[in-house]
């Protein structure tokens, strides 16, 4: 019964907002914020799945979502960031048990932060692209230390496609050749991931030697306040080139905007 009634009220609740989006004049600007804020909610919902998947070893593909107590499979209304938490009072509807709330408030976190992305960045969708492909390898870093970094090749050729240069290709050429053999097993690897060498190898390829110079420095002072604050002796470093990139971009679309063309 309570199934039923989460359905009823998630399939109202988008018929009722559609409506008054189509009856108001500025609405339509509001909607537009809001499947913004929606689809960071909804990216934020896949990392935290990621997650939780990367540390038991599970796919991220397979099984379907499922309750991690009863483990019953989800249905699709309750698969709706956000609502379907309000709307089952934040618990299982199948076994009772209660949904951390942390779970909300990192949809809500991701939600505002692509919001933001959107808003301080230029919004090209190649530039959106890379940061969630980067954000889904911080996620998989941060749980495993290890990424699926073979992600970054199909964004790395298309950038070398639309502008073409010697250094582009160079970096596009290192990359594949980082992509295609393990070097975990060499002495250099054994203090910094390969991983994180590729990711600086994607970096210097879409932004030059200059920027990513910038991109690393800043991730470095990252990771040093992590370990001064965590205490650890090593940290994941793809997350904190990720939050130094998205720093830089905001830096270079309001402060700098020459620095979009250098190369």
């Amino acid at each position: 019964m309570q199934v039923n009634q989460l359905k009823k009220r998630s399939v109202s609740f988008v018929v009722l907002y559609l409506v008054t989006v189509t009856e108001e004049e500025n609405s339509m600007l509001l909607f537009y914020h809001f499947l913004i804020f929606y689809f960071g909610c909804s990216w934020g919902s896949f990392l935290m799945a990621t997650y939780q998947r990367r540390l038991t070893g599970d796919s991220i593909t397979f099984p379907a979502s499922h309750c991690d107590y009863c483990l019953t499979p989800l249905p699709y209304f309750c698969l709706f960031p956000i609502f379907s938490y309000c709307f089952s009072k934040g618990r299982c509807l199948f076994c009772g048990n209660q949904i951390p709330l942390k779970m909300l408030g990192l949809e809500v976190v991701s939600g505002i932060g692509f919001w933001l992305t959107i808003q301080l960045t230029t919004g090209e969708p190649f530039t959106l692209l890379t940061l969630l492909i980067l954000s889904f390898l911080s996620v998989e870093d941060y749980a495993t230390r290890q990424i699926h970094s073979q992600i970054l090749l199909f964004p790395a050729l298309f950038e070398t496609y639309q502008s073409f240069s010697g250094v582009k290709f160079a970096a596009l050429v290192l990359l594949t050749v980082l992509l295609l053999n393990n070097f975990e097993n060499q002495r250099f690897f054994q203090k910094m991931g390969q991983g994180d060498l590729e990711v600086m190898v994607f970096l210097a390829l879409l932004f030059g030697t200059s920027v990513t110079s910038g991109i690393i420095c800043l991730a470095c002072l990252i990771a040093l306040v992590r370990i001064m604050v965590t205490k650890q002796r090593m940290v994941a470093f793809v997350p904190c080139l990720f939050a130094a990139n998205w720093l830089v971009l905001t830096y270079i679309n309001h402060s700098a905007p020459q620095l979009i063309m250098l190369r």
